[in-house]
């Protein structure tokens, strides 16, 4: 018996498909509303359609989905259909929206072709009837097109999204995120489409809107950030990016006044927006598991999956660079993923390079991409994620694949070479290492910058390239002797024999004993040191290694110091803390040196020992300070209590966490300028926190014995933890809510908020802190001015509790907002985006009036005018116009009412005084 394949109006489907969940009900809403309306006259049609839509929210859904069907799968009966679906709708078009972003995004390829015209031809309808909300499907549609593809069905979505772009200009340029995304879009897939001479007038076009796009909008164009001028790079070859490209390097102004070169846009991070935007989101998907799910090992038949489904051409390799963009970028793991035996982000982009190797100028691309945040690093605007996979593929690679490591460092220096001094592409390489090191990324930079394993010339090209990294002042890298170099290469190439080949492709794991080699050689090194000191130093330093009561000696040792080194005292006890760490890392028991140390509260020793890498003396002394009752003197002990104190801490949680929050309500007392509002402090609480601790720390907070957010900034801090793991997030609002903030601050919050899917810990911790009730009438302001395509849900959620809960206080508050508006010169942008809101919020409050009858209705008198005066919010918004009938006419009634009861007051007074007066006469 022949298999059979499932016949749809909307999908294409083969014989191992089943039907799609969508595509179902789709064709069950179409069914049932033409079983109702197929006998019906036109006029008849639209009022029993009206009807049904207005008894509930699931007929309103199912009938918008039944239009929708209709105009998807018949472009005859489509005009027609989207006509009746614009005056029954009552939600501003936000089903029809969700489900045709829902198709584009994540069922485009399954779709007939038919769907996909007609999918086209309703974003258009709904560009030109000015429906907010569809710029979403044109984000949509850009991004189900892949870099580096010459497919038809590619090109023809390319070519049809283009004219519609170019039809609806004046739209387009109103919207300056849509004009970002469009620019980076067609300037990622122009160079696939070059030298196809089919292509050419697609070409042409192309070319001439990114020029005009980027001319006409220079200011919006630069916020992309640094990766606009790597894709402009690849199109330098056509005339008319040649003579932009020289605009931008040698005439800035020209293209805007305020555009100061491109400095300007270099040291700009491009938006995770952007790069996830150039990933098609079958591609995505399948990243996204292969990076948190696949093992490590278990990862090489899904890696020939992937190539075999999205790499099979040599056009289609030519995406690679923008899919390890995607993953530096976009795919940060979570902390467990990256301490597990998940395939970790280096090897899977190892593997991508390897796949490049036979076209060079893809291969520079691709390294390029990997590096590319590298050039302008500055730890302060940048994330160390960005660039942490570029330094483990260099650092793994070393010994089983030592030829991959030098070929990239040699790229990142002749990159480094390449750039004009201007730009100084070498500082940012060397603040990146530097905060590499810094942060511990790898074990250290001595280990892959001047390993044996790399050749001569490429350790000298570095030094030249990189010389800060080298420098022995910095201690970031340090030159070992020719004797250590060859004893270090014969250890190397024993532990070569130990490699696992098994991958032959990218097999780049280091064995457990190079590890612990490196262990033996850092300490060895460090203590290498203390030959380059004068002879009395290296004795008294040999004798403080070898004895156990080290606090005289240190002392000696720090005064010799003073008197027979010209270096700076403060430069140098760096690392010889570092040498001494062993020692001072001691348990803090009671004999012990740095317990000794810090018993002796000699200021002028401890200073000098913490202006060093002190390791966990500052922690010691800390904990010391604290069972003396004496935390108050600790700033005595540091030049710098900003830095030293939130070291100490971070050492102190990650060594005793239940002391660390034992001591916080002492510590936030006593250095709250330090401590209160620190974002860096909050990360190492909640880090570092468990249900028992966070428990108690609401406990405090809710009583005001505690205050660790403050008001200054507070939006500031929590912007900043909007990258913060889920749980940690999940900690932030709790303690938010213990401690209290106002809610026209959480409101102001979630405006900065552009992409509230990609922040759902600090969406939903909003909405459960904003169910309390506001207390100022802007809170409700600044919700309802809130963009309605990304945060309409959210408005509709918050307003709706307000009003079911407190309707007159909510109705007062609201009355003021529209009144305020209503007096501005151009009130019409601001009031449609509030109707649209309102809308949305009348379809689930108990009493749809409610909102209309504070403060006499006087909002109602103004909305009634505004109607009035412009018709079409009269027919946009026929809910609203009718509950404003109503409250008027109940308001007359209630006046007529409240007039003939005084005249019957009056006469009654009136008979009352007479009977009064016939009573004194007698």
């Amino acid at each position: 018996m022949a298999a059979t394949i499932l016949s749809s109006k909307l999908f294409s489907y083969n014989v191992l498909d089943i039907k799609d969940d969508l595509d179902e009900r789709l064709e069950k809403c179409h069914k049932e509303l033409s079983s109702v309306t197929s006998s019906l006259r036109e006029t008849e049609l639209y009022e029993k359609l009206n009807q049904k839509v207005c008894q509930s929210a699931r007929d309103h859904e199912d009938t918008t989905l039944a239009l929708l069907f209709m105009i998807l799968t018949d472009s005859n009966l489509a005009p027609k259909s989207y006509s009746t679906l614009t005056m029954i709708t009552r939600d501003s078009m936000t089903v029809v929206i969700h489900i045709t972003e829902l198709l584009i995004l994540e069922k485009l390829p399954r779709l007939l072709e038919t769907t996909k015209s007609q999918l086209l031809w309703l974003t258009r309808e709904l560009i030109q009837t000015g429906v907010s909300g569809a710029d979403r499907l044109c984000f949509a549609f850009l991004k189900q097109m892949p870099a580096g593809s010459a497919a038809s069905s590619d090109v023809w979505l390319a070519e049809n999204l283009l004219h519609l772009f170019m039809d609806n200009n004046d739209w387009l340029y109103n919207l300056s995120p849509l004009v970002m995304s469009v620019v980076y879009t067609y300037l990622s897939i122009l160079p696939s489409h070059l030298n196809v001479n089919e292509l050419t007038s697609l070409k042409d076009l192309e070319i001439s809107l990114i020029i005009s796009l980027i001319r006409n909008k220079f200011i919006d164009c630069i916020q992309i950030g640094r990766d606009l001028l790597r894709l402009l790079q690849n199109v330098t070859c056509i005339p008319e990016f040649t003579q932009l490209w020289n605009e931008i390097i040698n005439q800035p102004t020209a293209l805007d006044p305020t555009f100061t070169g491109v400095g300007q846009i270099f040291s700009k991070r491009t938006s995770r927006r952007f790069v996830a935007g150039r990933i098609v989101t079958d591609s995505e998907i399948k990243m996204n598991f292969l990076l948190s799910k696949v093992k490590f090992g278990q990862h090489k038949r899904y890696q020939e999956w992937f190539s075999r489904k999205y790499l099979s051409s040599p056009e289609s390799l030519s995406v690679i660079p923008e899919l390890i963009r995607f993953v530096c970028c976009v795919i940060h793991p979570p902390n467990e993923v990256l301490g597990s035996d998940i395939l970790p982000r280096w090897a899977f982009i190892g593997w991508l390079l390897s796949l490049t190797q036979s076209n060079p100028v893809l291969s520079s691309n691709s390294k390029l991409s990997l590096f590319y945040d590298w050039l302008c690093y500055s730890p302060d605007t940048d994330n160390i994620m960005n660039i942490e996979p570029a330094v483990l593929l260099m650092y793994h690679s070393l010994h089983s694949h030592t030829q991959i490591t030098s070929s990239l460092l040699d790229f990142l220096c002749r990159l480094s070479n390449s750039f004009s001094p201007q730009y100084n592409a070498s500082h940012g390489i060397q603040n990146a290492f530097k905060d590499i090191a810094k942060k511990g990324v790898i074990q250290s930079l001595d280990a892959l910058l001047s390993s044996p394993k790399l050749d001569k010339d490429l350790i000298k090209l570095l030094k030249a390239t990189f010389p800060d990294l080298y420098n022995h002042g910095s201690s970031n890298v340090k030159e070992r002797s020719e004797e250590e170099d060859e004893r270090r290469e014969e250890e190397t190439e024993r532990e070569r024999g130990k490699g696992d080949d098994e991958d032959q492709d990218l097999q780049l794991v280091i064995a457990a004993d190079e590890e612990t080699n490196d262990q033996i050689d850092t300490e060895d090194d460090c203590w290498s040191i203390v030959s380059r000191l004068p002879v009395i130093l290296i004795e008294k330093m040999e004798e403080f290694r070898a004895k156990s009561d080290s606090v005289p000696l240190l002392q000696e040792i720090l005064t010799l110091l003073g008197t027979t080194c010209n270096e700076s005292i403060g430069d140098i006890t760096g690392p010889l803390t570092h040498c001494m760490a062993e020692e001072l890392e001691q348990p803090f028991t009671e004999g012990s040196t740095v317990h000794t140390l810090c018993s002796n509260n000699n200021v002028e020793l401890i200073s000098l020992m913490m202006k060093g890498d002190h390791g966990k003396l500052g922690y010691h002394l800390v904990v010391h300070l604290y069972h003396n009752n004496s935390i108050s003197q600790y700033s005595s002990y540091c030049s710098d209590i900003n830095l030293h104190l939130l070291q100490d801490l971070k050492v102190l949680a990650e060594n005793d966490s239940e002391l660390f929050f034992e001591m916080l309500p002492s510590l936030y007392g006593e250095f709250n300028e330090v401590l209160i509002g620190s974002s860096e402090m909050i990360n190492i609480i909640v880090s570092h926190t468990d249900p028992y601790q966070l428990n108690k720390l609401i406990f405090q907070l809710s009583l005001n014995k505690l205050t660790i957010f403050g008001k200054q900034k507070i939006i500031d801090l929590m912007s900043s933890t909007l990258q913060w793991d889920s749980f940690e997030q999940f900690c932030v609002w709790q303690l938010l809510n213990a401690e209290g903030i106002e809610t026209h601050v959480i409101v102001s919050f979630l405006r900065l908020i552009t992409s509230p899917s990609d922040h759902p810990e600090a969406v939903s911790g909003s909405l459960l802190y904003l169910k309390q009730e506001p207390s100022i009438p802007s809170a409700v302001g600044n919700l309802l001015s809130l963009p309605l395509a990304t945060h309409g849900d959210i408005v509709t959620a918050v307003l709706s509790h307000w009003i079911n809960s407190k309707p007159n206080k909510i109705a007062k508050f609201t009355d003021y907002c529209f009144n305020k508006v209503l007096k501005l010169s151009d009130p019409l942008p601001t009031i449609t985006l509030m109707l649209h809101h309102l809308e949305n919020v009348l379809q689930h409050v108990s009493t749809v009036q409610d909102i209309f009858k504070g403060s006499d209705s006087i909002l109602s008198h103004s909305l009634d005018k505004l109607f009035n005066k412009h018709q079409i919010l009269k027919q946009r918004h026929p809910s609203i116009v009718s509950a404003i009938k109503e409250t008027l006419s109940s308001h007359k009634k209630n006046e007529k009412r409240r007039s003939s009861t005084d005249s019957e007051d009056i006469i009654r007074i009136k008979k009352r005084r007479i009977i009064t007066l016939d009573e004194l006469s007698d």
